[in-house]
C-alpha cells in the first residue's frame, strides 16, 4: 500500500501549501516521510534488483533518471509559462515561483542538482528532489551496501540531529539540508536490513498507525507551541510505525481492487507533488469566483485540477517511458517477479 501512502503524503504537502496557514506544518511532516520511504525502497531495489556492481549501478541510475526527469521536464515547461505569463499571481502564491536570473540558476532548475537553496525555483518543491537525488547517488555508491555501513550512517545522522536540537539550530538546517534529511533516509535504509526483526501484524497495526499519523498531522498544533520543533520528530516516529506496518503487508492479502487503487494513486503522487503550485496559480488567475489567496477553496480546486493534469502526465509520458524502464530493471530486461510476498510493489519507488 505504499502507492496510497505516497498519495496521502502528497495531499498533505498540497494542503499545507495551499490551505496555509491552516495546517502549514503538515507538509514538512510529509516530506520527511517521503525521505523515510525512499531510504527503504532504494535500499530494497539496490539489494534485490540492481546490485552494487558497475552494471547494476548503471541500470539503477538510468532507471532513476527515467523515473524522475520526464514528468519534471514537462512540468518545467508549464512552470516557465506560468512564471512568464502571470508572474504577479505566481509569486503571490509562492515567491519562489519565478524566473531564474542567472545561468547557474537555470542550470539548477533544469537539472535539479544544486537547486536546494536557490531563491528562484520554477518548480518550488523540487528542492526536496535535489536532496533525494543526493541520497540516491550516495546510497548506491556507499551507504546502502550492507547493514554495518547503514547502521553507522544512522548513528552519525542521529547524533547530528541531537546536536542540532540541543544547539538550537534553525529549522531550515534540520529540515532543508542534506544533514537534516540524512536521519529519515538512514532510518528507512535500516528498516530494510532489519525487516525480519520488525515484523508486526499489518491487519492490526495499519489502521492504528494510519489514524495516529493523520490525527497527529492535523492537530499537532494543539500539543506543541511550535509543531516544527520536537513535534516534528514525533511525526517521524509515527511515520516509522506506519511504514513498518505497511511493509509487512502481503500483497496476496490485498484484494485486487485495492492493488489497482494502490498502483493508480501511487502513479499520481509525483506529478501532483511537482505541479500543484502551478495549477494553483493558474486557478487563481482564471477562477470566476476570484480566488486569489491561499485557503480551503483554492486548495480544493487545485487538488482536483492537479489530479486531472497528473492523469494526463501518467497516461502520455510516464506509461510510455515505463516500457523503456523495464529494460533496465533486470540485466536481461525481463519483467521482475517478486519472490517475497511481503515486499511492496517495486512500482512504489518515486
Amino acid at each position: 500500500m505504499f502507492g496510497i501512502y505516497r498519495f496521502i503524503l502528497t495531499v498533505m504537502v498540497l494542503v499545507a501549501h495551499l490551505a496555509s496557514p491552516v495546517v502549514n506544518w503538515m507538509g514538512v511532516y510529509a516530506v520527511f516521510c517521503f525521505y523515510l520511504l525512499s531510504g527503504y525502497l532504494m535500499t530494497l531495489i539496490l539489494n534485490e534488483r540492481y546490485g552494487f556492481d558497475i552494471t547494476g549501478l548503471r541500470r539503477y541510475a538510468v532507471n532513476r533518471i527515467l523515473r524522475i526527469y520526464p514528468p519534471y521536464l514537462f512540468i518545467f515547461i508549464i512552470a516557465i509559462m506560468v512564471a512568464g505569463l502571470i508572474p504577479e499571481i505566481a509569486q503571490h502564491i509562492n515567491p519562489a515561483l519565478s524566473m531564474p536570473l542567472k545561468p547557474i540558476e537555470w542550470t539548477h532548475n533544469l537539472f535539479i542538482f544544486g537547486l536546494n537553496g536557490d531563491t528562484h525555483r520554477l518548480i518550488p518543491p523540487a528542492w526536496s528532489v535535489d536532496v533525494e537525488l543526493f541520497f540516491y547517488c550516495s546510497m548506491g555508491v556507499f551507504f546502502a551496501r550492507n547493514s554495518t555501513i547503514c547502521f553507522i550512517w544512522f548513528f552519525v545522522s542521529l547524533i547530528a540531529t541531537v546536536l542540532m536540537l540541543t544547539m538550537g539550530a534553525d529549522f531550515s538546517l534540520r529540515y532543508g539540508s542534506i544533514i537534516g534529511a540524512s536521519l529519515p533516509f538512514s532510518v528507512g535504509s535500516m528498516m530494510y536490513y532489519f525487516k525480519n526483526e520488525l515484523f508486526i501484524s499489518p491487519q492490526t497495526h495499519i489502521p492504528k498507525a494510519t489514524i495516529l499519523f493523520l490525527l497527529y498531522a492535523c492537530f499537532s498544533n494543539f500539543l506543541w507551541a511550535n509543531p516544527r520543533n520536537f513535534g516534528f520528530y514525533i511525526s517521524l516516529i509515527l511515520g516509522i510505525y506506519l511504514q513498518i506496518s505497511l511493509a509487512n503487508l502481503k500483497r496476496s492479502d490485498m484484494p485486487s481492487w485495492l492493488r489497482v487503487t494502490d498502483s493508480k494513486l501511487g502513479d499520481l503522487a509525483y506529478p501532483i507533488f511537482l505541479c500543484h503550485w502551478h495549477v494553483g496559480a493558474a486557478i487563481a488567475f482564471i477562477a470566476p469566483f476570484g480566488v486569489s489567496n491561499k485557503g480551503i477553496i483554492l486548495c480544493a480546486w487545485t487538488f482536483f485540477a492537479s489530479i486531472i493534469l497528473s492523469l494526463g502526465i501518467n497516461q502520455f509520458i510516464e506509461q510510455p517511458i515505463e516500457k523503456i524502464r523495464i529494460k533496465f530493471k533486470t540485466s536481461t530486461g525481463e519483467q521482475i517477479v517478486q519472490t517475497d510476498p511481503r515486499a511492496p510493489s517495486l512500482r512504489s519507488g518515486r
